[in-house]
């Protein structure tokens, strides 16, 4: 109980950190859009792995990496978006990362059902490195925008 007591605090505190990333700059003004979502999203996460994995006690997570990658889409889309109404960038933000993580839902599982996670192996070392420094470099430099934001 204590451990997940422990786990859920910890996924809270990361959900609301991403979605703080993925709703900054021209979007902050739909961060509660993004808490609710990054809350279920991360709610409906722990609920399915721990019921569904085949390996007892598995804990799952919210990861960072992909949200580098969806607030990049959506602050692309935002500016795309800025002579639009902000209710059609909200529905247009919303709608591409639900997409965005659907397909990618549906390529993990094509990926485990076909067994074909060995497919990894050929993936170069410095594809993977820099794909790891970029989203460090996304990390960083969205850390300190997210941490400059006065209220």
């Amino acid at each position: 109980m204590v451990a997940g007591v422990l786990v859920g605090t910890t996924e809270v505190i990361a959900a609301l950190s991403l979605a703080t990333l993925i709703f900054s700059g021209s979007l902050a003004s739909f961060l509660p859009y993004g808490v609710a979502m990054a809350l279920i999203s991360a709610t409906i996460l722990l609920a399915g792995i721990s019921l569904v994995s085949r390996i007892p006690a598995v804990v799952a997570s919210v990861q960072d990496s992909p949200a580098v990658v969806l607030a990049v889409m959506a602050a692309g889309i935002a500016t795309a978006l800025s002579a639009s109404a902000p209710e059609t960038v909200l529905a247009t933000v919303l709608v591409a990362l639900a997409i965005a993580t659907t397909l990618t839902g549906g390529a993990c599982l094509v990926l485990g059902h076909f067994k074909l996670g060995r497919l990894v192996r050929f993936v170069p070392y410095p594809v993977i490195g820099g794909f790891l420094a970029g989203t460090g470099w996304l990390l960083v430099t969205g850390s300190f925008g997210v941490m400059s934001i006065m209220p």
